[in-house]
C-alpha cells in the first residue's frame, strides 16, 4: 500500500509530538528521587530513617533480687517441722513477642505478648513499649507496663492463679542483649506477691538462637528420659 505524502507529513508530526513530550532520563531520575520510599520493615529495631517499624523478639532470664515472702509454719502447727518464711516468687525464664513503630527519628511505641515460665510469678501477659532512641547505632532505653497473670505460692506450698501489674526499665544495646530492671505485683483473694527483678534479655538474632538451643536441650532431655529405664 502506498502511503501519500499527506499521510507521511502526519506520521511525522506525531513521533515529533510524542518524542518531545518524553521527559529525558535526567528528569525521570529527578523525579523518582524525589517520590517518597517505601516503609521499611525491619527484624532488629533502629531508629529512622534504618527503621519504620520493625519486631520484637526477646528471650530473658531474671532473678528477684527484693520480694514477698510467705510463712511455712509445719502444716499449721500440728507438726513438729520450724516456722519460716521464704519467697512467693523465684527465677524466671520470659519472651516477648511484639512489634513497634517509629515516631519520628528519636522515639517508637508498640506492644508485645509476654510468655513467662519459672518458680511462681508472670506466666502471661501484654504490655505496652516505649522506646527512646539514645544513639543512631541502636542504644536506647526501653519502658514497658501491663498486665499479667500467673502462679502465686501460698501457705503450705499451695499455689493458684493470681492477676496484677508488670513495669520494668531497660538499657537495650542494638536489640542484641538488653539489663533490665523489672517489678512484678500480683494478687489472689486477699494475699498479694511482689518483686523486683534484675534481668539480662536478648533481641533479634541472639534471641532466636537461643531460644533454638533451648528447644533443642529440653528435647534431648526429654528423650534422654524417654530412653532411660527408669
Amino acid at each position: 500500500m502506498t502511503v501519500t505524502p499527506c499521510y507521511r507529513r502526519v506520521v511525522c508530526l506525531a513521533l515529533i509530538a510524542l518524542f518531545t513530550h518524553i521527559p529525558p532520563v535526567s528528569v525521570l531520575a529527578a523525579q523518582d528521587s524525589t517520590m517518597a520510599p517505601r516503609p521499611r520493615l525491619c527484624f532488629r529495631g533502629r531508629a529512622k530513617p534504618a527503621c519504620d517499624r520493625f519486631f520484637l523478639t526477646e528471650v530473658g532470664v531474671y532473678h528477684p533480687m527484693v520480694s514477698s515472702t510467705v510463712t511455712y509454719d509445719g502444716f499449721g502447727g500440728i507438726t513438729p517441722y520450724p516456722t519460716y518464711r521464704y519467697p512467693d516468687v523465684g527465677r524466671q525464664l520470659t519472651f516477648q513477642l511484639g512489634a513497634m513503630v517509629n515516631r519520628g527519628t528519636s522515639s517508637a511505641l508498640g506492644g508485645a505478648v509476654v510468655f513467662g515460665g519459672g518458680l511462681g510469678g508472670a506466666d502471661f501477659g501484654i504490655v505496652g513499649r516505649y522506646r527512646r532512641w539514645l544513639t543512631p547505632d541502636g542504644f536506647a532505653l526501653d519502658l514497658s507496663a501491663g498486665a499479667i497473670q500467673g502462679e502465686m505460692d501460698g501457705p503450705l506450698f499451695i499455689t493458684g492463679d493470681a492477676r496484677g501489674a508488670t513495669a520494668e526499665i531497660a538499657l537495650n544495646a542494638a536489640d542484641y542483649g538488653a539489663v533490665v530492671l523489672r517489678t512484678d505485683y500480683l494478687r489472689r483473694g486477699g494475699q498479694t506477691s511482689s518483686a523486683l527483678y534484675g534481668g539480662v534479655r536478648l533481641g533479634s538474632r541472639p534471641a532466636v538462637g537461643a531460644t533454638a538451643g533451648l528447644v533443642v536441650v529440653w528435647a534431648a532431655i526429654i528423650a534422654a528420659f524417654a530412653n532411660s529405664d527408669f
